[in-house]
């Protein structure tokens, strides 16, 4: 059976015609034989249709019966009845209902609020319009054509698409306007209704207790409601390979109660193929078997039940391959396989496993002033002392002054396998030269969430926060740069890094950059204590001298404390470079960069102010050292062992040419001397 939204998908475009037989059985997907008996005595003279409809409404919580034990199958539906029959019809296709305010019918009063909310709410959302602006008339039967307008306005009202409402062959609804007529013609096509024979519907017929199961089980299999509804909860959704991780299912009744006693298949994915099939991942284990409870994918008697509470555990691992797996569950008919077309209610949540730590460390001391943060960062390890990436474990953080706790707090790893605790020191104690004040920190792994060190297994440090005076500000800066040399017209970027006397970035600073060709810029730094600018040059290649000056806290003073004038951050420079000309006679140059990729070399000419950016080719001849002819990737291999830039302009490391041509046609010649 495929879902009934693509079977309503093309009945709406005409692809489909529902053969009569099978569209007026109750399809189970909706309605499976697997719901209890709802323990009605009198609807034993009823068909096995009729009586499983019964149960089906029953278990959705739509009709409770006139007795815990008694249907009246036969009776006929009110009004006021039918309200309710579809208000909880719409909960249990797990929609929502409109707020049930007073729409001005003035003979519903005598009804409970229950009652009262649903007539209104089916006002509200125009499947019922009473039979006069002010009456509602409760105690009025349903016929059976009231019957289909309720459905399909319904179903219209919660974007669940009908079909055409072309004849359907009922002789007997000829007396009825146009819109009414459609509505029996697409109840009928819909599957919803066979009609009283197969050419004839009996529309003034009232709808009895018996047929109002039919045609609301009917319209929970083409709204495609959930008889039971899963949840999946993991205690973290990312853990170690070496871990076991309980996956605790939990599944309910369609009317929210919980559903004990029912079996429950389980299965971890690496895919679904084509068709909405399993295909179980090789590397994950449930319950120390196969990626699969019971039979593969099967609802079987191997399958675990709910207990009283509707609750399934299975233990989750996996072998030390780090992936995302996609664990499954559903519920179903015995000897029924998975199919996400068919399933309902399913659930699925997913895991990422990750490498397994092997230890954990903090920083080994932290000096602060009084009064301020501490910002102490726990990051997992493993082999070697490598860092760990495995998000959102708990590490424990337990700090102690003397003989005193502080505090015990955990925080989460990030993706990085990494949690910082932060917290305040203590005030200083007087304004004169105070003593030290030394917080003793441990962190450990709590690997199973229990806010205890159980050992050597979840892997502790220690380290020391020490509190003392606050001196005078102090402030390191450091240029940095993408790119040693740039081609005359490209872009290079500039930044700095701004840190306090603790190495903690310095936010806010404001930054002035300039330049001995002329570049200036101001920037802010940011969460990191980074700022930074782009620029180029059109000019002439050369060496341009980047300097920098700090104002740390942004006020335009740069006179506070901390401030650094420009010649206290260390100078950086940048070479510009323009493409080399054609140069006949022999040229003698220092090496700057060297971009074995793109074959070129930025050099500068000795004894002059001309930076060039050279070009080689598999044409051109090598040599090195005074050797032989080199081939390329020779020459290439001693360029790329330079420590550059080499400007010593001394005849030390340098490379002659002769001659030399940016035109790839005309061999060039290169010598190199390191």
């Amino acid at each position: 059976m495929k879902r009934s939204a693509l079977l309503l998908f093309l009945v709406a475009l005409g692809l489909v015609l529902l053969p009569m037989a099978p569209a007026f059985a109750l399809v189970s997907e909706a309605c499976p034989s697997i719901l209890p008996d709802a323990g009605f005595n009198d609807v034993g003279g009823l068909s096995a249709d009729s009586r499983d409809a019964v149960d089906c409404v029953a278990h959705y919580d739509i009709a409770r019966g006139t007795s815990p034990t008694a249907f009246s199958p036969h009776s006929n539906v009110a009004r006021w009845q039918m309200a309710l029959f579809l208000t909880r019809t719409i909960s249990g296709l797990g929609l929502s209902l409109p707020s049930g305010s007073d729409q001005g019918l003035t003979d519903i009063g005598p009804f409970d609020a229950a009652t009262e909310m649903a007539i209104n709410q089916m006002r509200q959302l125009g499947v019922t319009r009473g039979v006069s602006s002010t009456t509602f008339n409760p105690f009025g039967a349903v016929p059976r054509w009231q019957m289909a307008l309720f459905l399909t306005r319904l179903l219209t009202a919660f974007g669940i698409g009908l079909p055409s409402g072309a004849s359907q062959g009922f002789t007997d609804i000829g007396g009825f306007d146009n819109v009414t007529q459609q509505a029996i013609n697409q109840i009928r096509q819909l599957g919803i209704t066979a009609g009283t024979t197969a050419n004839t519907f009996s529309p003034n017929q009232n709808v009895t207790r018996w047929q109002m199961a039919l045609f609301l089980a009917r319209a929970l299999e083409v709204g495609g409601a959930a008889p039971y509804r899963l949840s999946i909860a993991l205690p973290t959704t990312t853990a170690p390979t070496a871990d076991t991780v309980v996956a605790t299912v939990t599944v309910r009744n369609a009317d929210g109660s919980m559903a004990a006693g029912r079996r429950v298949d389980m299965f971890v994915a690496s895919s679904l193929d084509n068709g909405g099939r399993c295909v179980l991942d090789n590397d994950a284990r449930i319950n120390g078997g196969d990626a699969a409870t019971g039979s593969n994918c099967v609802i079987d008697n191997n399958d675990p039940q709910t207990n009283g509470q509707g609750v399934v555990t299975v233990n989750l691992t996996h072998t030390n391959t780090v992936e995302v797996d996609t664990i499954y569950a559903w519920v179903g008919e015995d000897g029924e396989t998975f199919d996400l077309q068919d399933v309902r209610g399913e659930g699925s949540i997913q895991l990422t496993w990750g490498p397994t730590p092997t230890g954990l460390t903090i920083p080994a001391n932290l000096d602060h002033a009084f009064g301020t943060n501490a910002s102490v960062k726990a990051q997992l390890t493993g082999s070697g002392g490598a860092n760990v990436a495995l998000g959102n474990q708990s590490i424990r953080f337990i700090v102690r002054r003397g003989n005193s706790s502080v505090l015990s707090q955990t925080v989460t790893t990030t993706s990085d396998g990494s949690a910082t605790l932060v917290y305040q020191g203590p005030n200083d104690p007087t304004n004169g030269d105070d003593q030290a004040i030394v917080d003793t920190v441990t962190a450990f792994w709590d690997r199973d969430r229990d806010n205890q060190d159980d050992g050597v297994n979840e892997f502790d440090d220690s380290g020391t926060v020490t509190w003392e005076e606050a001196g005078p500000p102090v402030t390191t800066a450091a240029l940095s740069q993408t790119e040693v040399s740039t081609l005359i017209g490209s872009f290079t970027s500039i930044s700095i890094t701004v840190r306090d006397g603790n190495s903690q970035p310095v936010v806010g600073a404001l930054v002035s950059f300039q330049s001995t060709s002329g570049q200036s810029t101001v920037a802010s730094t940011d969460g990191a204590g980074v700022a930074g600018f782009s620029y180029t040059v059109a000019l002439d290649g050369t060496a341009d001298l980047i300097d920098a000056r700090v104002d740390r806290n942004g006020d335009g003073d740069l006179s506070d404390p901390g401030d650094l004038s420009f010649g206290a951050v260390a100078d950086l420079t940048h070479y510009w470079v323009e493409t080399g000309p054609e140069l006949t006679g022999s040229a003698q140059f220092d090496l700057i960069a060297v971009n074995a990729g793109a074959n070129t070399i930025d050099v500068v000419q000795v004894g002059t102010s001309n930076y060039y950016r050279l070009s080689y080719d598999a044409n051109d001849q090598f040599n090195v050292n005074a050797g032989g002819t080199e081939s390329l990737d020779q020459f290439e291999s001693a360029l790329e062992g330079l420590s550059l830039p080499d400007l010593d302009g001394n005849g030390g490391t340098r490379l002659d040419t002769n001659p030399y041509s940016n035109v790839n046609a005309v061999t060039s010649a290169f010598a190199l001397t390191t």
